[in-house]
């Protein structure tokens, strides 16, 4: 950019006619502002001292002033007041009033910035203003140092910079400080985001803040010239045609912006310059004087502040092309065409956070770092005696900003490699910043790489110069905890990279599985940040009586899933298919064959099996010329399906297979599960001691008694002590007891074939369905309270005699209501009840007087089960779910018949044939229907939702409940849990003859039901002590499914044989 061209000075004026008013002053008092001038009164607070050496100018005849910085004495006038001035040091000597080169630069940059942004006659791209800003600056200050404006502290003749190596002061503090004596140290500066406004004619003109820093300052000598990219087109319809070609050739809205300053300022030559060595910029009787290790030592600390200067050059490079990128996703005010964008909107935003989000902060440190090393090479001199504390000082602040980019480098640079391989745009940009000339024909993945790269080369530097040190420099101590410190952040760095580089190949593979079978998917989380991949190697599986070939599959176990995938079959010469399968690449799609197997749910066996021999005269094709073949078998130890069979080319890498499922399950076996089984029941349901023992080879059917069987559980909270009670419904009758304490358990109740159980807490009402006939029985006649004495009230019975089948509580609209099944013939009679009060006379308590029937309906064929929701009644049947909506009394089939979405209609097709166990209303999700294959979500409407949160059971079910957030499945051996927000798998807990007991409608209850507890059932071998031999027998026992806060290893090893 070429310098300025000079004029004669033109300093600003005040618009007022006030003929007190001169055209500058140095400093003002606000007592001489008017005081009706209301804009006055948000001034900065300027004072007449001793330091007032000029007229003085009234401020608020400076409001609204014109002012046009394309004139350097415009420029220079403001700035003289704008600029932060502070005592600095160079070569051991104090400077006061002082700055550096780079504040210098970044203040003119900042003005320009507000002054084009608020300029009516400049268009420029906001994004890319800065670049163009920093260009003009530094061509300004340069300018003003040619003019004398600015000058070296010791007048020595260097190129002005954007740096802090060279110190600058005003000529006229320099000469104020002579003549007046003022002993002035540092000068604290205005903000420089305030200085100016648009006025009404719109043209810049001075703000309140402007006005003040005019006033105060200096207006004679000032320096002349005229910036010609600031100037206006002389056309009068420039201005007024932003989207349109400016008809004049020489126009400055045009040649303001990249196109001059790139041409300009950009070398011949695309190499740089080689760096000159500590020896050439120093006398050469200097270098004589000193050691041959003090001269190796300066050499290697040059070179040191050298290299962090190119490293600080390449994160600014890199904040350029963040800053172009998003420069092309908007429109061009200089040209009617636009731009076609690599990237825009929310993928611009996250392809910029992902790849050069963390840039900025540690260009930052590295800034401040340069800064500091720059200062230590003023305030020594030549020779750099220390250099360590630096160091320290610097790696301690950019210790999270490092780590954190090394760590993420590995996200950014997949990122880029995704966008440049799907998009052609992109990887034109990525050429393009190739080709400029700054890059020196280096890619956007070195530049990505560099601080990667520079946090490992600080060792070898610092050792350099530590080596070169001589043992009584205390310089030596502070080198080496600067380099322990810098090899600590390179550990913490390689663990994140490591993390990051296992989280990337689970994605890679992730996003290759597909599964065949759309109703059959299975989600297994390998999106989650934690996520591992444990191994991955091909396996084979040989061919039955029909095949020739072996089927080449891929096996990858991950830390919570084991995969068998088919690579995708892709045409092959015939040649080729004949001789030999062909290895699966890493892009070729993979389909499930076989359904997942969870790691909790893993077996594995056969690694000592002999290895499978080629017979003379196969006709069958190998995949190894070796003609061995070792074999292993993995299986599902709760599902009932033959093992699955596979075979390795050698015998080392079915050893690996063995080690590493051996290690998967021993970190499981170290992971803290979800839920922990608490026992409820203890041996309260053991055979007494006139009843005879059952050991395992006689069954209940031979026996002359009936063992006690547990059909139902319920909790809830005791008014007086807050204590969780627990009511156990048996084919005996009902026992109650302290949750978690067995021995605490009693039988209150001796009613015969009880199959359901409830608390209405709200109205002190025990519910028990007992041989089809329900009943409400005074709970304080059961349980009492405590305290004041209530009278007993008596039973009430719901319902004619043995017509009940079953019940279900919950909150409507309109209340507490109770709702029971009559079977019919051929259907289910459905009854909705609210319940009936009264106030007993002095208190504030109802009372239960008995229930009120508000509607009925029919069900066909029959209902098994009933949800409660605010405005409508979920109804389950041996086929399907139905949806009654009780203020419009109709009954509808849930989900709907027909889907909006086709794929939402197929998927459902393939769970024809379910059977319905239950539906919960998860929220901000749907409802979730739950079969005895797994469950989906619908909306109200009945339309399917969140297809791919859709859950499948690892084996077949015969209950589900759900709670605080979590789906419960139970199966005869195994009790899965899942997370009911995402549909994944969150533990198993394995047992025998399980069954879940707890009502399945507690959830949509907590006003009825004050502590819901999931209660299982299980039945354990107890021993009994007895002559002449003890005795094993089986019992049943409840136990409650509780969250656990503590670590407890899973109770779960896989066996490996």
């Amino acid at each position: 950019m070429s310098p300025p061209q000079p004029l004669p000075p033109l300093p600003l004026k005040p618009t007022s006619a006030s003929k007190a008013a001169t055209p500058m002053a140095r400093t003002t008092s606000l007592s001489s502002v008017t005081a009706g001038d209301e804009k006055d009164a948000a001034l900065p607070q300027y004072s007449a001292s001793s330091q007032s050496v000029y007229a003085t100018t009234p401020i608020h005849s400076l409001l609204g002033t014109h002012v046009d910085l394309s004139r350097l004495s415009h420029m220079a006038q403001l700035l003289s007041r704008v600029l932060e001035r502070q005592p600095l040091i160079k070569g051991s000597v104090k400077y006061p009033m002082s700055f550096t080169g780079r504040t210098l630069v970044h203040t003119i940059a900042a003005m320009l910035v507000q002054f084009i942004t608020i300029s009516p006659i400049m268009d420029d791209d906001a994004s890319i203003l800065p670049v163009h800003a920093h260009q003009m600056a530094l061509s300004i200050a340069r300018s003003l140092k040619t003019q004398l404006f600015v000058h070296e502290v010791d007048w020595e003749e260097h190129v002005l910079t954007d740096d802090v190596d060279g110190v600058f002061m005003l000529f006229s503090d320099h000469s104020i400080s002579d003549k007046h004596g003022s002993g002035l140290d540092s000068a604290p500066g205005l903000p420089v985001d305030q200085l100016f406004l648009r006025d009404a004619t719109s043209s810049v003109a001075l703000s309140a803040t402007g006005a003040a820093a005019c006033a105060s300052a200096q207006w004679d000598e000032l320096p002349t010239g005229l910036m010609t990219p600031l100037t206006a087109c002389y056309s009068p319809t420039c201005a007024l045609s932003h989207t349109s070609s400016c008809y004049v050739p020489s126009c400055p809205r045009f040649r303001r912006g990249f196109v001059c300053g790139k041409e300009e300022s950009t070398p011949a030559s695309t190499t740089a310059p080689m760096p000159l060595a500590w020896v050439e910029t120093v006398p050469a009787e200097i270098v004589a004087s000193l050691p041959k290790d003090e001269v190796k030592r300066q050499n290697a600390i040059h070179e040191f502040i050298q290299k962090e200067e190119s490293f600080l050059s390449d994160l600014a490079l890199m904040k350029t092309y963040a800053q172009r990128l998003q420069s092309l996703a908007q429109t061009s005010h200089s040209t009617t065409l636009r731009v076609d964008a690599p990237l825009r909107g929310d993928t611009l935003t996250s392809f910029v956070a992902d790849v050069f989000g963390l840039v900025d902060p540690l260009y930052q440190h590295i800034a401040v770092f340069v800064d500091r090393l720059h200062e230590r090479q003023r305030e020594q001199g030549i020779v750099v005696q220390t250099l360590g504390d630096i160091v320290v000082q610097s790696a301690l602040e950019w210790a999270d900003a490092y780590t954190s980019y090394v760590a993420h480098y590995p996200y950014a640079q997949a990122r880029v490699k995704v966008e440049a391989a799907s998009n052609a745009r992109m990887q034109q940009f990525i050429d393009d910043c190739r080709r400029d000339p700054a890059a020196q024909r280096h890619a956007l993945e070195h530049f990505l790489f560099r601080p990667p790269a520079r946090l490992q080369r600080y060792h070898l530097h610092l050792e350099s110069i530590w080596k070169r040190t001589a043992e009584a420099n205390d310089d030596r101590e502070a080198l080496t905890l600067a380099m322990h410190i810098i090899d600590e952040q390179c550990r913490i760095a390689q663990d994140g990279v490591t993390a990051a580089e296992q989280h990337l190949e689970v994605r890679a593979v992730s996003t290759r599985l597909h599964s065949k079978r759309p109703e059959s998917f299975v989600d297994m989380d390998l999106r989650h940040p934690d996520r591992q991949l444990r191994h991955r190697a091909t396996v084979y599986r040989r061919p039955d009586n029909f095949e020739f070939e072996w089927t080449a599959l891929e096996a990858i176990l991950f830390d919570n899933y084991f995969v068998l995938a088919k690579p995708k079959k892709e045409e092959e010469e015939a040649e080729e298919t004949e001789s030999m399968l062909r290895e699966p690449s890493h892009t070729t799609p993979l389909f499930v064959s076989k359904r997942p197997i969870p790691v909790s749910c893993l077996e594995a066996g056969g690694f000592l099996d002999p290895p499978l021999v080629r017979t003379t005269g196969s006709r069958r094709v190998w995949p190894t010329p070796a003609g061995e073949m070792y074999a292993f078998s993995v299986w599902h130890r709760f599902r009932p399906s033959a093992p699955m069979t596979l075979y390795v080319t050698s015998k080392e890498e079915r050893e690996a297979w063995r080690t590493v499922l051996l290690q998967s399950a021993q970190a499981y076996c170290h992971t803290t599960p979800s839920f922990h089984r608490v026992d409820v029941s203890g041996d309260a349901f053991a055979p007494g001691p006139h009843e005879p023992l059952l050991s395992s080879a006689t069954t209940p059917r031979d026996a002359t008694w009936t063992p006690t069987q547990v059909t139902c559980v319920t909790t809830w909270s005791h008014r007086a002590s807050d204590t969780v009670l627990v009511a156990i419904g048996t084919n005996e009758g009902v026992w109650f007891g302290r949750r978690g304490q067995p021995a605490s358990l009693r039988k209150v109740l001796y009613t015969k074939h009880v199959t359901q159980v409830a608390v209405l807490a709200r109205h002190r009402r025990f519910l028990v369905l007992a041989d089809r006939t329900l009943v409400a029985y005074d709970l304080e006649a059961l349980v009492p309270s405590g305290g004041r004495a209530s009278p007993s009230v008596a039973p009430i019975r719901l319902g004619g005699t043995r017509d009940v089948q079953f019940f279900a509580l919950g909150e409507t609209w309109q209340g507490p209501m109770l709702v029971y099944a009559k079977r019919k013939a051929t259907e289910s009679s459905i009854r909705l009840l609210t319940p009936i009060t009264i106030r007993v006379p002095g208190t504030d308590e109802d009372v239960l007087t008995g229930f009120h029937m508000q509607q009925k309906f029919y069900v066909y064929p029959e209902a098994t089960g009933i949800q409660c929701t605010p405005h409508a009644l979920v109804v389950c049947t041996p086929r399907q779910f139905y949806l009654y909506h009780i203020a419009k009394a109709e009954l509808v089939p849930y989900p709907a018949p027909r889907q909006h979405d086709e794929a939402a209609q197929v998927l459902l097709r393939g769970w024809d044939g379910a059977r319905p166990l239950g539906a919960f209303s998860v929220p901000s999700v749907g409802w979730l229907l739950c079969f005895d294959r797994g469950a989906y979500f619908v909306d109200d409407d009945g339309q399917l939702v969140h297809a791919e949160r859709r859950m499948v059971w690892e084996v077949p079910v015969q209950y589900v409940a759900y709670s605080d957030g979590v789906v419960i499945a139970c199966g005869e051996s195994l009790l899965e849990l899942h997370d009911a927000q995402t549909g994944h798998l969150i533990q198993v807990l394995p047992g025998r003859d399980l069954r879940l007991v707890s009502r399945i409608d507690a959830a949509a209850e907590p006003a009825l039901l004050q502590a819901p507890i999931p209660m299982v059932v299980e039945t354990r071998t107890s021993t009994h002590h007895t002559e002449p031999v003890p005795v094993s027998t089986h019992i049943q026992r409840v136990s409650a499914l509780v969250r656990t806060h503590t670590h407890a290893p899973v109770s779960h090893s896989m066996t490996i044989t």
